[in-house]
């Protein structure tokens, strides 16, 4: 059976664990392979799918993802309510700058399923 490969970004934060236990849970139902990103893991997220450490801001950290993903779900992100002080450029490079790279990515691995959160 064929795998459909699902890139989750942000896959470390709240919505992001929840999300790999859903889709974990069901990935032989739908044929899933999971792979999940973000800045830092925890074992539960290494244990249920393939972890890559990353960062959306940085375009270069992109070409480690494995080939033929079949979708992506964007839920990397800054958010100022949970920052130490507000950083506006941190904001801008992650929320910006890094979907923009999501976005390039997508495009150019003709991935045409994308979820942004």
């Amino acid at each position: 059976m064929y795998m459909k490969k699902v890139l989750i970004l942000g896959a470390a934060g709240n919505i992001g664990t929840y999300l790999v236990d859903y889709f974990y849970d069901r990935k032989e139902e739908y044929g899933l392979e999971l792979i999940t990103a973000d800045l830092s893991s925890n074992k539960f997220i290494e244990e249920h799918s393939k972890f890559y450490k990353f960062d959306i801001r940085e375009r270069d950290t992109f070409e480690a993802l494995p080939e033929n993903i079949y979708a992506v779900i964007d839920l990397a992100t800054t958010m100022p309510a949970r920052m130490l002080g507000f950083h506006p450029e941190s904001y801008v490079s992650t929320n910006i700058d890094g979907t923009v790279n999501v976005l390039e990515f997508c495009r150019e691995k003709n991935i045409d399923r994308l979820l942004f959160a």
